[in-house]
């Protein structure tokens, strides 16, 4: 799908990325030191769906949606490299996971996201909301101290 007003197309695949493709992006946006990217290759298998954006064949943005089989999603690593961010990548990224998941879970499921700071007004415009009796909070696991 041709990005308008772009020189070179941008095409989006349902698919997941491949490891070095999540390393890559995810260290584009900063995200390199906080990345688990040996289990990386483990998490991408178990998403339940992925969509990757594509610029003269490379990968430039991604958005994956990982869940529990049955009612809970997340949307999970939605990122556009920066030298293509502004372009409605990340949008067409985060509608197309959003579509995937409204066409296959059941009634009533809920789909979540942690959006970085900022970006609120980026996610409502995907449908989602901020609800005031409930609080996104989340927990990462530091590496064990070395033992002496």
């Amino acid at each position: 799908m041709p990005a308008s007003g772009n020189a070179a197309p941008y095409a989006l695949l349902e698919r997941l990325p491949t490891p070095e493709e999540y390393r890559r992006l995810c260290e584009a946006v900063g995200w390199g030191p906080v990345m688990n990217f040996e289990a990386a290759p483990t998490s991408l298998e178990r998403s339940l769906y992925g969509v990757v954006a594509l610029h003269l064949g490379h990968a430039i943005g991604m958005a994956r949606v990982v869940d529990d089989g049955a009612i809970y999603h997340y949307l999970q690593d939605g990122v556009v490299d920066p030298a293509h961010q502004r372009r409605g990548i990340g949008h067409r990224l985060v509608r197309t996971a959003v579509a995937h998941v409204h066409a296959h879970a059941p009634d009533r499921a809920f789909l979540g996201v942690f959006a970085a700071q900022g970006t609120e007004r980026f996610y409502r415009g995907a449908g989602f909301e901020r609800h005031d009796a409930l609080t996104g909070m989340f927990q990462v696991k530091r590496p064990d101290p070395p033992q002496h």
